[in-house]
């Protein structure tokens, strides 16, 4: 007789046998809350493992129906786009079930950038929700007999019948290195490439549970936690949190209703804290900046054990402020490698810092700028059967460079902050070099600016480009903004300096962003080319 999942190691857990299992053994265990309603003000309701259980497999029953119609020998990866519902993680599973890994594109993407997606992965059948069928509308235009499947509404999935069990049907050894989920890069430094994820390598965050030295998720996010998924669910991210941490970590996610905007509003997603009061909470940095600057917008904080942010940093000036109510956490992976092995202590010099179990599965922090104690993040192979994203893709690479930056901090060694990118960093032709990312969250302080980006690599000056929260004339907005600057160029080098000919105002066309709410720093600055080539004309 197999032993039960859960006594399994961690990091050698299949996911829907953990999910099968909770069903039969303890019904009445809740997976998720989902909405009551087509409102905020409706409620949520608990949804039960057995309730979870069998969505999956009417969900795994249906798409096997529809692949039936066109039989696959190569098994290829199936794509979905849809609204941000349960559907997506009811997708996620059920392809496991039926042997096929499930491609998971960004629901923003161009029609390029999706054809591309569709060729790279070689997938001949597409699945949308009705809503979003338009969106696969140029990748069906683009390949002749590529079939094309409408999912049912998440009430089909949900309210359904029983049906019978559908078995994963491989054991742990026989499936750990198949593609169990594919993913995409971001696209921002060209056409977005596809990331394919072993079933070793997405339970890398399991695995962590093993050992005494415990990682990020385990610990601050404690067992039975509540936390409202607010994220795009066509993000990486997403997906691990809402269809992974509830098998690995009994984390509870209360999914919004349909009314929820897109892309997510801070107004919105404080009245979705206010009535869903979860006791933890994650945010990208820009939404969580902007609940922030509205002091009537505090109170959700102190109900929360833990806030937690990812996608980008978080400027000092809004974490002070969350962690005078509550502990404060950083969120860090990549969609190439997952979730960095970052320990939790309860008592870091401050917020911002993290400490890192360095060594383990190969991550490493190497000197970048050894005089200002600036590491790079790298990733060392661990052996020829590796399979995480970034090795799958280069396969001969030993070192995978993450080009994230860290500064240790003054005082107290093996604490380290965020400070940007590699590619964040500007050299000036004078060979003056400075943390253009840095200098960008200090003007993002100011209430007037939406976003900005500074550059100059190789130039005489440092320009900016800078997004206006309202439309006004461009000396008007110098004016109210020019305190701020002076502020800020005081703390830089004197060749750094913003002048105020080199600042571009972002009116007609705006700063371009990413899927997960951070800016695009090649894409806008291509986008601004010819603005930006006029400034050192003369």
């Amino acid at each position: 007789m197999e032993p039960l999942e859960e006594t399994r190691p961690f990091g050698q857990r299949l996911l829907n046998n953990l999910l099968d299992e909770r069903a039969k053994r303890t019904p009445n265990r809740v997976f998720a809350e989902i909405p009551a309603g087509q409102t905020l003000e409706d409620g949520f309701r608990p949804l039960s493992y057995p309730e979870m259980a069998n969505a999956v497999n009417v969900m795994a029953h249906w798409l096997k129906n529809e692949l039936d119609k066109q039989p696959d020998v190569d098994r290829n990866p199936i794509p979905y786009i849809g609204p941000n519902d349960l559907r997506y993680i009811l997708f996620f599973l059920a392809a496991q079930k039926i042997g096929r890994a499930s491609l998971i594109p960004l629901r923003y993407n161009s029609p390029e950038a999706q054809v591309s997606l569709i060729a790279q992965s070689r997938c001949n059948h597409l699945f949308s929700s009705t809503c979003s069928k338009s969106l696969w509308q140029p990748t069906l235009t683009a390949f002749a007999g590529i079939l094309h499947s409408e999912l049912p509404p998440v009430e089909f999935f949900l309210h359904h019948d029983p049906v019978p069990t559908i078995p994963m049907s491989r054991t742990w050894d026989e499936a750990k290195h198949e593609n169990m989920w594919i993913i995409q890069s971001s696209g921002t430094t060209g056409a977005p490439k596809i990331l394919p994820w072993t079933f070793e390598a997405i339970s890398l965050s399991d695995a962590c549970q093993k050992f005494d030295d415990k990682m990020l998720a385990p610990t601050v996010y404690h067992r039975g936690s509540r936390i409202v998924m607010a994220l795009d669910l066509s993000w990486g991210a997403a997906i691990l949190i809402a269809g992974c941490w509830p098998l690995w970590f009994d984390i509870i996610n209360v999914f919004l209703p349909i009314d929820a905007p897109s892309p997510m509003s801070a107004d919105y997603l404080y009245r979705a804290h206010k009535i869903a009061k979860p006791s933890i909470a994650f945010f990208i940095p820009t939404l969580l900046r902007e609940i922030v600057r509205d002091k009537d917008k505090h109170d959700i904080f102190s109900a929360m054990e833990t806030v937690t942010y990812g996608g980008a940093p978080l400027d000092v000036p809004t974490g002070d402020i969350v962690a005078t109510m509550t502990n404060v956490r950083s969120f860090i992976g990549a969609t190439e490698v997952g979730m960095h092995p970052q320990r939790a202590p309860s008592d870091p010099p401050h917020w911002s810092y993290l400490n890192f179990a360095v060594s383990y599965d190969g991550f490493e922090l190497r000197p970048f700028i050894i005089s200002e104690q600036i590491y790079e993040m790298i990733i060392v192979k661990q052996g020829p059967n590796d399979t995480r994203p970034c090795f799958l893709v280069h396969p001969d690479s030993e070192i995978y460079n993450t080009n994230e930056l860290w500064q240790q901090h003054p005082t107290e060694k093996g604490w380290y902050r965020m400070v940007g990118r590699a590619d964040d960093f500007v050299k000036l032709s004078s060979m003056t070099k400075f943390n253009a990312a840095e200098i960008e969250r200090w003007l993002c302080e100011d209430s007037h600016v939406e976003s900005c980006l500074i550059g100059g690599d190789e130039r005489s000056s440092t320009f900016v480009i800078i997004q206006p929260k309202e439309k006004v004339s461009r000396e008007e907005f110098l004016d109210r903004i020019w305190e701020t600057v002076e502020k800020v160029n005081g703390r830089i080098f004197t060749e750094a300096r913003i002048r105020r000919e080199f600042v571009i105002t972002a009116q007609d066309k705006s700063i371009v962003k990413t899927a997960k709410d951070t800016v695009g720093r090649r894409a806008t600055f291509d986008l601004f080319k010819d603005e930006i080539d006029s400034l050192y004309r003369g």
